[in-house]
């Protein structure tokens, strides 16, 4: 047995057609997608405190074109400021964190009166950064009435808040969990054990450090600790372009479906010439009524029985219909021809 498949239908079949456009445009939006993320990385970038140093007891700062593209860095100092070292904030090497050789970082100091004064220092970026890395140096205390506590965290562009990863140089030193650093034990100022790494990702636009000590009965004595060069990879703004992914509109228009064949054919006439007048109708299912033609049955022989009109307006015979004829088809007489082998 073999089965024909008309090839010229599966080519011009609009199921095909619609699989082509739908595959067509998830390719290009791939592509799109592909070639946006990628512009917008850009190479590791490093705010430096060599090369912007803060000047003696200013509470706010601004550094321009840092990094590529160009990202602005605000600093700005607020909670119990006036508990301030009179040599806070500056960019110094008196706390290096045990590098070699010494490096500037901005150095803080403060002699809190109660565990519930802090100063806090805001970072804000003009773009997003994929990622941020920094250190702090010095996170340190006695266990008794000194106890250095910095609290991190971070939020994004759309102002919803990031959690840092804390790493400690020294465990037995820092304690960190969550974003919060504590020091444990005593560390002198050019020693790396109270060095911690903290680690933000995910599109930061704001970062707030909030210093204080955790101490149930604080002495009045100078804390200090300081912060290092800050690591960022900057994001590159979104394309502004309202162009939109190119469209495939196809060349050929979709073969629509020919409706159901209709009998159009008229048999042969068979209907004597002299009947009722045609200009009067029969109904559907009734005996015609009787005309003058003389009838050419032979004497003696049954009348025959009446028939129905039928009621295509096309057919005037009483005859049976003729079988309808398919319409013909444009597609090419191409087919497949496929065995069946059956097996017994």
């Amino acid at each position: 047995m073999l089965i024909r498949i008309p090839i010229g239908a599966m080519i011009n079949s609009p199921q095909l057609k619609r699989f082509v456009v739908i595959g067509t445009s998830l390719l290009l939006a791939t592509i799109f997608l592909l070639s946006t993320s990628r512009q917008n990385l850009a190479a590791p970038s490093i705010f430096d405190w060599e090369s912007n140093p803060w000047p003696l007891g200013s509470l706010s700062q601004n550094y321009s074109n840092i990094g590529n593209p160009a990202t602005e860095f605000s600093f700005t100092f607020t909670g119990d400021t006036s508990r301030m070292a009179s040599t806070s904030p500056e960019t110094n090497h008196s706390i290096n964190g045990g590098l070699s050789p010494p490096q500037n970082s901005l150095f803080i100091a403060a002699r809190f009166l109660s565990n519930t004064e802090s100063i806090t220092l805001t970072l804000d970026l003009s773009l997003p950064a994929g990622y941020v890395s920094f250190q702090l140096f010095d996170i340190d205390g006695n266990g008794a009435s000194v106890i250095d506590r910095v609290a991190i965290h971070g939020s994004d562009s759309q102002g919803q808040p990031v959690t840092p990863v804390l790493i400690a140089n020294n465990p037995a030193c820092v304690s960190v969990s969550g974003g919060v650093a504590t020091g444990l034990c005593s560390v002198n100022d050019n020693q790396s054990d109270g060095n911690i790494t903290a680690n933000l990702g995910a599109g930061i636009k704001q970062i707030v450090l909030n210093f204080s000590n955790a101490s149930a009965s604080p002495a009045v004595v100078l804390q200090n600790m300081a912060l290092h060069d800050i690591n960022f990879d900057p994001m590159l703004p979104t394309p502004t372009s309202t162009a939109s992914l190119p469209t495939y509109t196809p060349s050929v228009t979709p073969i629509t479906p020919s409706p159901t064949p209709t009998n159009t054919l008229q048999p042969p006439s068979t209907t004597p010439t002299n009947t009722s007048n045609p200009s009067t109708s029969t109904p559907t299912g009734t005996t015609p009524p009787p005309t003058n033609t003389p009838s050419s049955t032979p004497p003696g022989s049954p009348t025959p029985l009446p028939t129905e009109t039928p009621t295509s307006a096309t057919a005037t015979s009483t005859d049976s219909p003729v079988p309808p004829t398919p319409a013909s088809t444009s597609v090419p007489d191409s087919h497949i021809y496929l065995p069946l082998i059956f097996k017994q």
